[in-house]
């Protein structure tokens, strides 16, 4: 007795309906609340000021337009240094890869709630919670360590975190303002997870 022709496997595109993503967007704002949280304790633990300005001092961007648009910009340029990187080395490309498998398929406001998400709560912790208690340094050094990934094709997420941790801590330090950063993490985040909104995940 033959066996019974298999079901076709639906299609496994970021635009298919009936497949989430592995991270809901439910999750997303679940997991970076409670982050916010602890930042929030943190602010009262260290009774910091405020976790959106450092306090005045000399600036060489004061918030405003200026630090703003510097915010984005540092963003843009991290980003297309990363796509650079994917197309010339075979590490960054296999981080790529890994990451689709990992999220599974991913629209397009799936990545703007988690970009918005990830570059508040994460600036709030780190920049607005972390770098008036720890400093510069350490507070970069936090930021990679939360950007550990499961396996060896992403052995340099933690690094190359750690860098950008302390380029938001500069911009958070010459702005005053959380804003900067904020921009330029929403902006690496946006354009990195729109990459993969064309990615098939393997199964």
């Amino acid at each position: 007795m033959s066996d019974p022709p298999l079901e076709p496997e639906p299609p496994r595109g970021p635009d298919s309906p009936g497949i989430p993503p592995r991270l809901t967007a439910q999750l997303i704002v679940i997991f970076y609340g409670a982050m916010i949280a602890l930042a929030v304790l943190l602010a009262w633990i260290f009774s910091i000021p405020s976790l959106f300005h450092l306090p005045p001092g000399p600036r060489l961007l004061p918030d405003g337009p200026l630090a703003w648009g510097a915010g984005i910009a540092l963003g843009l340029l991290a980003h297309g240094l990363g796509e650079l990187a994917r197309r010339r080395f075979e590490w960054a490309r296999s981080f790529y890869t890994r990451m689709a498998e990992l999220l599974g398929p991913v629209s397009t406001p799936w990545v703007i709630v988690a970009a918005a998400s990830s570059g508040f709560a994460e600036e709030l912790l780190f920049r607005g919670a972390l770098l008036p208690v720890a400093g510069l340094w350490l507070q970069a050094f936090f930021f990679g360590l939360v950007h550990v990934g499961p396996d060896r094709s992403m052995r340099f997420w933690p690094f190359y975190a750690a860098v950008m941790g302390v380029l938001f801590g500069v911009l958070y330090q010459q702005s005053g303002s959380l804003l900067a950063p904020v921009l330029a993490h929403f902006t690496v985040n946006y354009f990195g997870l729109s990459a993969l909104v064309s990615s098939s995940p393997k199964s």
